[in-house]
């Protein structure tokens, strides 16, 4: 055992030992625990993963995805020329909703950050110049916070909240820019639902907008005007309609005398318009100027003679343009500027989100946020920035994946980027990539596929692969491809499907497949076939009278899954073997006895299979007449005997499980509400360790890696780290024992370890007999009460297996 952690300490006279071991090897303890947190340093995708294959010091994963990127989810400092990403500021938390310039070359940022009970709270924090955190901006708002507005000496906060750092504020607040405290400037903001969207100072007057009906007592539908030094509202009085959800206004900016107004409306300042308008800043009445876009209006932006509009149009000042535009601010029809982003901005993002397609102007600059992928014909994904004076794109590519850009800012030679994104500086990688194994950084690997990949199976230096396939690199393929594993070059092999297929291996210098289909390269076969390296199809042929799911060669047997119940000429119901040469089933014959509680079971569909010592493991779903259910359970190869079954109403999982693997002494399968498990493989019982993801995400498959395990699938956070689609967990970190002397003598130990790595803390007089005194997981403390002062004793934590 490795020694991690070594105190002398005095205890009443004699002195305290306390030593704390860690095992970290298979043959030390039988299982070498992994970290329940993630890296975060590790490449993700920007769609689910289906496949990986660890070779070389190389991960080749396969899936559904257009770019890969580095971890850098929510929010990043980039270069406001070129778009690099400053990785050395801080990591956020939770998906940016609004940030703005602190006028200390910092920044002011609202993030969201979900508790417990799944419902997200904005908090606010403050980003300074040197890239440090402010210690004092680290405020609650206690609920969902919109816009900012700083000033010299403090920030307006518009949301939709009750409260912000524990005082009273009805969605609508002002903080003290050096204390992060609530002034006593209140002008409550009322309504059923209430949200201040969006807020726009010129001189004493803030402007505010969203969906309310008062402000500070007097009726106001979703746009009103306030003194910043009482908190007053005025008698200004534009009265947007309808005052429904969605928020009649998301968009303010001043221009001269007006304002500009964009949202969800048909009518404001007693003139009929239509989402967006010119409203005086004296009187409240609509100007002739009128746009009249077909669709709502996200973001205005201001320049002399121009406004800048984004939105879900498709037609806006008379011109067909797609939701991005710029307005003549005088006469309200559209200029020639059309950067038409794509896709194009369809809905507009209501709860969690600012801007769907955020807009803002910095010196000579327009910068723009979103979804998109392609804008003013060139390849932008998330944000782009214009030159003002010539219309033109610049090279300004932070390059976001894996989510959007809903808020933005400048300032000088630096801009802040933030929103729901998983990453920055990605590049384009289409259902096929290659990545470090050890560093998790891409490298110049780019077969490119059109389709979705499933399966990766690889042969001396070829990379077969399947799945939804029309075409891979410029070649056309039908589910069915290879590659070379160095190049990305197409190998001519490719025989052609009649069906769907699921399953890949590769055993005895063939390409075994299994999926639902009736031929392949034009020879009849049912769910299953070999097909040699040359493209040729093999005469083996066993048949499945059900589609297939999983294939796993062992030896000179081929494992078959799926929803068959005939397999090989023989029954074999959901498993079975087959001989590789002969195409005939083996003896091996598991029986599977689905129960389902207050159902009828109908059968059995295995999806997954995996081998360790002996045994097979099967992970799939259970028919019953009403849903499916859960099934994971374990078979003896020898006798086909039933080892453990873990069936629906037990104690995990509503749903058929995908990825299943073995590694070190530990099974572990996917599962809806705690994303993966890990199972003991000799009884089926659940190891102390739970990564815990949002509900919902799937685990689609796992592979070992060294000392690491790596997950894909179609998730987003795991325990808080933010690893889009593909996660990769190390070996536990370390334990450390710690010692305190209590205020009644006692002395408390304390373990100190990463959540769900379970230890044992013992103690001994002579390091001949250790006893143990408590077992538990995480963290935890012992209080020693004894008195005695001699003999010493010593203390010493060790990891369970």
């Amino acid at each position: 055992m490795r020694q991690v952690d070594h105190l002398k300490l005095p205890r009443r006279g004699p002195f305290l030992i306390i030593v704390f071991h860690c095992v970290l090897s298979l043959q030390q303890f039988g299982w070498s625990q992994l970290s329940s947190m993630p890296r975060d340093d590790f490449w993700i995708t920007d769609g689910e993963v289906n496949a990986l294959l660890v070779t070389n010091g190389l991960v080749y994963i396969g899936g559904y995805f257009q770019n890969v990127g580095p971890q850098r989810a929510f929010g990043v400092e980039v270069n406001a020329n070129n778009g690099v990403a400053d990785f050395g500021s801080s990591k956020i938390d939770g998906p940016v909703t609004a940030v703005t310039p602190d006028g200390s070359s910092g920044w002011l940022i609202a993030r969201t950050v979900f508790g417990a009970d799944g419902i997200g709270r904005s908090r606010l924090m403050r980003v300074r110049t040197d890239k440090s955190v402010d210690p004092t901006w680290d405020i609650d708002s206690g609920g969902i916070v919109y816009a900012l507005l700083a000033t010299a000496d403090r920030v307006y906060v518009g949301g939709g909240f009750a409260q912000i750092a524990g005082s009273p504020r009805r969605n609508l607040a002002a903080l003290d820019l050096a204390t992060a405290q609530p002034l006593q400037w209140d002008p409550s903001v009322g309504g059923e639902p209430v949200q201040v969207r969006a807020l726009a100072l010129s001189g004493q007057t803030l402007y505010l907008g969203g969906a309310f009906t008062s402000v500070g007592g007097v009726v106001r539908n979703s746009l009103a005007a306030v003194d910043v030094g009482t908190g007053a509202v005025t008698s200004w009085n534009p009265r947007p309609e309808p005052n429904v959800l969605p928020p009649p206004v998301r968009a303010l900016a001043v221009s001269g005398t007006n304002l500009i107004v964009g949202g969800h409306f048909t009518s404001i300042g007693g003139s009929f318009r239509t989402n967006l308008a010119a409203v005086s800043s004296v009187n409240g009445f609509a100007t002739s100027w009128n746009p009249s876009p077909d669709g709502e209006i996200d973001s205005i932006a201001v320049v002399a003679n121009t406004i800048f509009a984004t939105g879900t149009f498709a037609n806006i000042g008379g011109m067909p343009r797609t939701s991005l535009a710029a307005i003549d601010a005088a006469l309200g029809i559209a200029t020639a500027w059309n950067p038409s982003p794509t896709p194009p901005l369809q809905t507009l993002e209501r709860i969690y989100v600012s801007r769907s397609a955020p807009l803002i102007v910095d010196g000579d600059r327009l910068f723009v946020g979103g979804s998109f992928t392609n804008i003013a014909g060139q390849t932008r994904s998330g944000a782009a920035s214009f030159d003002l004076a010539t219309g033109g794109i610049t090279a300004w590519n932070p390059y976001a994946i894996a989510g959007q850009v809903n808020s933005l800012a400048a300032q000088g030679d630096r801009a802040y980027i933030g929103g729901s994104f998983g990453s920055v500086n990605g590049v384009p990688r289409r259902g096929l990539a290659a990545l470090d194994s050890t560093s998790g950084v891409e490298n110049s690997w780019n077969p490119g596929v059109s389709g979705t990949v499933v399966t990766l199976a690889l042969s001396g230096e070829t990379l077969y692969l399947r799945g939804s396939l029309s075409q891979v690199g410029s070649q056309p393929r039908t589910n069915l491809a290879a590659v070379d594993i160095a190049t990305g070059q197409v190998a001519s092999w490719g025989p052609g499907m009649g069906g769907t297929v699921n399953a890949l291996a590769i055993a005895a210098s063939s390409v075994y497949v299994g999926g639902e289909f009736a031929s392949i390269a034009g020879q009849a076969r049912t769910n299953v076939a070999a097909v040699g390296f040359d493209g040729t199809v093999r005469s083996w042929n066993p048949g499945a009278n059900f589609w297939v799911e999983s294939l796993l060669p062992i030896g000179n047997v081929i494992y078959v899954a799926g929803a068959f119940d005939q397999l090989g000429g023989q029954s074999r119901p959901g498993v079975g073997g087959v001989d590789l040469e002969s195409g005939l089933a083996t003896s091996f014959n598991p029986t599977i006895n689905p129960v389902v509680p207050g159902d009828v079971a109908r059968g059995a569909i295995i999806q997954g299979l995996t081998i360790q010592g002996g045994r097979l493991f099967a992970t799939g779903l259970i028919v019953g007449r009403f849903r499916d259910y859960p099934y994971t359970a374990s078979f003896d190869l020898l006798n086909s005997a039933l080892n453990w079954e873990i069936q629906a109403g037990q104690w995990y999982g509503r749903r058929a499980r995908i990825g299943i693997s073995p590694f070190k002494n530990a099974i572990y399968v996917d599962e809806l509400y705690n994303f993966l498990l890990a199972l003991d493989p000799t009884t089926g019982n659940p190891k102390p360790w739970l990564p815990g993801g949002w509900g919902g995400q799937k685990v689609h498959v796992m592979v070992p890696a060294g000392d690491s395990l790596i997950v894909g699938g179609s998730f987003g956070m795991v325990n808080g780290v933010p690893v889009s689609n593909l996660a990769v967990f190390p070996p536990a970190r370390a334990g450390k024992l710690g010692l305190q002397t209590m205020n009644n003598g006692s002395l408390r130990i304390q373990i100190n370890n990463e959540s769900g790595v379970q230890c044992v803390l013992q103690s001994t007089t002579n390091f001949s007999s250790w006893v143990p005194i408590v077992t538990n997981s995480g963290s935890f403390y012992y209080d020693d009460t004894n008195g005695t002062k001699s003999p010493a004793i010593f203390y010493r934590g060790l990891t369970q297996p």
